[in-house]
Order: C-alpha cells, then sequence, then structure tokens
C-alpha cells in the first residue's frame, strides 16, 4: 500500500468566493492529455465538499470550489499529488517560469534524439540493405555495438520525458499514457541487447529512438500549442484592462472597460481593439476576428452585426 503524501501550508492561499464557499488555486505539472485532465477532476469531485474542480490544460490552472473547513486544501494537494501529477501554490510568475524551463528541456531532449537518429539511420542502412555473408559476421557485430552505444545514452537522456511521468505515477500506483511508451523504448533496447549477445541478426536500437524522435516531436508540437493559446489568452486580458470610449449623446468620455454596462454607445476607433460584445450601430470596417473564427482574412461588419470583444 503506498503511503500518502503529506501536502501542508495550502490553507493559507484559500479565499472565499461571493457565495461564500472556499476557493483554491493549484499549479499542476505533468498534465500531458485529457485522459490526465479527466482523472484529477473526476477523482476530486469523488469528495462529497467539493463543489467544483477545473482544470486548464493550457495554463495548468486547477480550480478547487468547496464547502468545508480551510484544512481540505492540503488534502485536495495531497489527492492530487498521488495521482502522480505536481502540485504548487499557483502563482503566474511560476507558471512563466515553468513553461520556459519545460520549452529548453524538450527542445534538448528533442535535438539529441534527433542527432541519435540520423546517426543510426547510417548504419541500418547497411545492415538491413545486405546479408551477413556478405557483410561478414564481425562487421555486422561491430555495427550493432555502435548502434547500441548511440541508442541508450540517447534514450536515456531524451526519454526522460517519458520515463520520469511513468515513473511518478507508476509509484502512487497508477498510469499514463508514458507507461507504455517507457516500456516500449525500454522493451526494444532489451530484445536488441539480447540478440547482440545471441548474436541474432536484427537489432532494434533505430526504431526505439525513432519512436522516441517521433514522439517527442509531438510532445513539443502540444507544448507549443497550449503556450500560444495561453499567450494569446493572456494578450487578450491585457488589451481589456484598459479604457474604452463611450458617446453620450455629443459629448465622448472615457470610461474603464470593466465598468461598462449594457446599452452603452461604445465609439471603436479605427486600429482599436472593440471592448465588449455588442452590436453595430453605424459605421462599416474589417476586423480581425482570427481569435473567435480561426479566419487569418479581415472579416467585413456593418450596423446590426454583432462582434465580440477582443
Amino acid at each position: 500500500m503506498n503511503k500518502p503524501l503529506q501536502a501542508d501550508g495550502y490553507e493559507g492561499l484559500v479565499t472565499a468566493n461571493d457565495n461564500g464557499e472556499q476557493e483554491l488555486s493549484l499549479l499542476i505539472g505533468g498534465v500531458h492529455c485529457a485522459g490526465c485532465i479527466q482523472k484529477i477532476e473526476s477523482s476530486l469531485k469523488e469528495q462529497p465538499d467539493v463543489q467544483e474542480a477545473r482544470l486548464n490544460f493550457s495554463t495548468g490552472k486547477l480550480r478547487i470550489v468547496w464547502n468545508g473547513e480551510l484544512s481540505r486544501a492540503n488534502d485536495f494537494a495531497s489527492k492530487v499529488e498521488t495521482l502522480g501529477y505536481q502540485v504548487s501554490p499557483y502563482n503566474p510568475d511560476t507558471e512563466k517560469n515553468t513553461a520556459e524551463h519545460e520549452n529548453r528541456f524538450l527542445l534538448m531532449c528533442l535535438g539529441v534524439a534527433g542527432f541519435a537518429m540520423g546517426n543510426i539511420m547510417l548504419f541500418s542502412v547497411g545492415l538491413w540493405s545486405t546479408s551477413t555473408e556478405v557483410m561478414g559476421l564481425a562487421t555486422r557485430e561491430l555495427m550493432h555495438w555502435i548502434s547500441a552505444l548511440i541508442a541508450v545514452p540517447a534514450i536515456a537522456f531524451s526519454g526522460r520525458p517519458f520515463f520520469l511521468s511513468a515513473y511518478n505515477a507508476l509509484k502512487n500506483g497508477h498510469t499514463n499514457m508514458d507507461v507504455p511508451i517507457s516500456l516500449a523504448l525500454i522493451l526494444a533496447c532489451v530484445m536488441s541487447f539480447s540478440e547482440i549477445m545471441r548474436q541474432g541478426e536484427h537489432v532494434y536500437f533505430d526504431s526505439a529512438v525513432m519512436l522516441m524522435f517521433f514522439l517527442l516531436i509531438g510532445r513539443y508540437l502540444d507544448f507549443r500549442a497550449r503556450r500560444n493559446a495561453r499567450s494569446a489568452a493572456t494578450d487578450l486580458l491585457q488589451t481589456l484592462s484598459g479604457f474604452a470610449v463611450v458617446k453620450d449623446g455629443e459629448t465622448t468620455r472615457r470610461v474603464l472597460i470593466r465598468d461598462l454596462q449594457a446599452g452603452m454607445n461604445v465609439f471603436v476607433a479605427s486600429g482599436e481593439k472593440i471592448p465588449v460584445d455588442g452590436t453595430i450601430l453605424q459605421g462599416e470596417s474589417a476586423i480581425d476576428a482570427a481569435l473567435i473564427t480561426g479566419e487569418t482574412l479581415p472579416q467585413n461588419v456593418e450596423p446590426g452585426q454583432h462582434v465580440y470583444g477582443g
């Protein structure tokens, strides 16, 4: 039986929302897919006093709302840790530093895996394109050992994103998508060494390194997509934190965007961002609605059409 982790001090991060319920925000590390989100959210929602548990995949921010004592915050943090994920207090600066560290880490792993794959393929072409009778047993064994010397350190180094994630999950009695990936890489190396020891004809170091390389490409592209989505959302929030020009009869005045109310007439000059959702009353223009529609070409708008803030 696994010993439960003890997370202390999180009750100091708890705030009360408008309904008088307790609310806690945590930064969760090691989340790579929708299955991770479902596992974390469902395990928390099983708690009888939890009203809401939502994990943002882009930012890694977990929001927990419950009715109960402040000390329950430590229980919730421990619950997530036992699932194999890293938990820390949510802080935008910490989130940014974590993202930069992950970016450098994945790029380094990807570079080493690509370098190793390219070199192993040079030997694999010779191994797979001719027979032992033509090449000679000694030459084949030498090329097998050289492939092993390249592949094993590369897998040990570049496979860390998968190995560490799988280890954190398994040590707490759970599995995730990185467990079968880690098993595939390890078993491919074990089978290859077995073939070398038996002077077999085929080894699979090239397949293991190639698999790892393409999986790392997918992991890095996924990270970049999440970071870009987070950056776009942050930029949008920053642009909507300023002033808007409200037209009141023949006069205009500047009003904080957060103080805008339904029924106000907002004047938007050319080149400015639309501060709130609304309907065009007067004027024609072309707006960039890529954040909403994904269409990069400007969208023509005219009176009567609905537009969105940002």
